[in-house]
């Protein structure tokens, strides 16, 4: 760091001499608990770095959660708890709650739930991402997350929310000839009145006559393939 400092001094000082940097490598060494002290420090005390931090510390929780480390989970969630409670930056909050909601473990799912319980203000910044999540599950043909997120949406009242990720997922059922999904979508929306677009529901019709027509085709279909069908006569021989 003395190299650092004396090419540039200001600079050096400016940029909280590197810790945020010495506090990634600290974290790949393992010590995470160290290395949240030096990101919580260089937060404190260095407001123009406070984005720095927030944007390296996000990949870190991702990974952190990945790893199924539950006395690392403990710490970050104590981290970002702290953010919140004394500064009320909810940032690392929102982005732990979203790595543990799209967790495939039960538990860390769990820990989603009772961050949104726990915080409402959390609950308001992640309203703009929950749809963003729900479009990112759909093209990766996630539907069970979706659903998750439907429920979330449902016990918080975030109808607004709930009806843009409705709309994706009648989208998602309709273009894949999903009748059943559709149709569960459409009687979902009509109970919560929840209004689909028009265009939706003609394409919702599209796809029940289009059905139809094709189960009214297939036996008539059977039918020519039986006229078309050359009769084969069966070989025997003739006794006298």
């Amino acid at each position: 760091m003395s190299v650092c400092e004396s090419l540039n001094k200001n600079e050096f000082y400016n940029q909280a001499e590197y810790k945020h940097y010495m506090a990634e490598a600290t974290w790949i060494r393992g010590d995470i608990r160290e290395a949240l002290d030096m990101f919580a420090e260089v937060y404190k005390y260095h407001v123009t770095l406070r984005r720095k931090v927030r944007h390296m510390t996000k990949f870190l929780f991702a990974e952190c959660v990945s790893k199924r480390s539950e006395a690392s989970v403990v710490l970050v969630t104590n981290f970002a708890k702290k953010f919140a409670e004394e500064y009320g930056d909810y940032y690392f909050l929102s982005f732990l709650w979203q790595f543990c909601f799209l967790s495939e473990w039960f538990c860390d799912q769990k820990m989603a739930d009772k961050l949104l319980e726990q915080y409402k203000e959390l609950r308001a910044l992640i309203m703009d991402r929950i749809k963003i999540i729900a479009v990112t599950a759909l093209k990766q043909e996630e539907v069970e997350v979706v659903q998750r997120l439907l429920e979330v949406t449902l016990r918080y009242e975030m109808k607004q929310d709930y009806a843009h990720i409705l709309s994706e997922l009648f989208d998602f059922k309709c273009a894949r000839g999903d009748l059943r999904g559709c149709s569960a979508v459409l009687t979902s929306s009509l109970e919560l009145n929840v209004s689909l677009k028009p265009e939706q529901h003609d394409r919702f019709l599209a796809l029940l006559l289009g059905l139809n027509r094709r189960n009214k085709q297939l036996p008539r279909q059977k039918q020519q393939q039986h006229f078309h069908k050359r009769l084969e006569v069966p070989c025997f021989q003739l006794k006298f």
